[in-house]
């Protein structure tokens, strides 16, 4: 185990250590600027956690640009408003300091950054950056702010808070059945609204679940569905609900339920609960809302 602390050449180091790394990398970093992909390079299958929220690409302080260059490249984009960590793990390498992903940070200021090949520490480090990935963004979803960026300037601007929250956390347990002929008949007329609303094409389908009760989830809450099958039970990806449609019949409504969701596999619900603990199991049992602590552990036991 080494520690050390580097205050010159900071970022021509981890440039090169993203380079020669045959791993994937795990980054949590407040901003990410203009020419971010070539300052960091990080490789398909990394991780990368930044600030993209309304008043940092407003303020110019993330580029979605250099996001969608990564993106394109194979890497998994997460936000969280008002993150300020920075922490590189770079192969068998972290990095801690001050430093962002900018010219800025390269070029003006001045910096300073620990060095550790501490395994705990790098664990630690891993935990806490996975504990803060929710939802992947998309291409669709890093066009947008796109529209937004403002190119930044030394004398700073005014920074608007963000309108973006965090999204409520549902269940639902549903159990295998045939649509009827007008629920159908919906399903079709729904899918062509749902892709509409898209938010991330690649990478994600859509799916969607009848639900017969009063809906309490609204677009862009995060949905994890259970489906009864026989005598099993399975867990479809937690995703995001983009559109609703309601179906008024003789005998009972219902409303189609679409959720835009990860292209992964499903996991059989008892060996999903064998990472969870008590609190968490019982949670399962029952739909509804529940807590946004549960989501971000079933989000990262499906690798999102």
């Amino acid at each position: 185990m080494s520690v050390k602390l580097i205050t010159e050449g900071i970022w021509d180091e981890i440039t090169l250590a993203v380079k020669k790394s045959k791993i994937k990398s795990f980054v949590a970093v407040a901003y990410f600027g203009q020419n971010g992909a070539e300052m960091l390079p990080l490789n398909e299958g990394s991780v990368l956690l930044v600030d993209a929220s309304e008043k940092a690409v407003k303020s110019g302080q993330t580029s979605p640009n250099e996001l969608l260059k990564l993106y394109h490249n194979g890497v998994k984009i997460y936000s969280q408003e008002d993150l300020h960590a920075k922490i590189f793990i770079i192969g068998k390498t972290l990095y801690v300091g001050s430093t962002n992903v900018s010219g800025n940070s390269k070029n003006r200021l001045t910096e300073a950054v620990i060095k550790s090949t501490d395994k705990v520490a790098i664990e630690d480090a891993k935990a806490f950056i996975e504990s803060k990935c929710e939802l992947e963004m998309g291409e669709e979803e890093l066009t947008e702010l796109q529209k937004i960026y403002v190119a930044p300037k030394n004398s700073g601007g005014g920074r608007k808070t963000s309108t973006v929250t965090l999204s409520d956390f549902y269940i639902y347990r549903l159990t295998e059945t045939e649509y009827t002929p007008k629920q159908e008949e919906e399903v079709v007329k729904g899918r062509i609204e749902a892709e509409k609303n898209r938010i991330n094409k690649p990478r994600h389908k859509v799916d969607e679940f009848v639900w017969t009760k009063d809906l309490k989830a609204k677009k862009g809450d995060i949905i994890f569905q259970i489906t009864k099958e026989g005598k099993k039970f399975y867990c479809s990806p937690p995703g995001r609900l983009i559109y609703t449609r309601d179906v008024t019949e003789e005998k009972e409504d219902s409303i189609i339920c679409f959720v835009e969701i990860p292209e992964r596999k499903r996991k059989n619900l008892e060996l999903l609960t064998l990472n969870l603990d008590e609190k968490e199991i019982k949670s399962l049992n029952k739909s509804g809302r529940k807590s946004k602590l549960l989501a971000k552990r079933l989000i990262i036991l499906f690798g999102n």
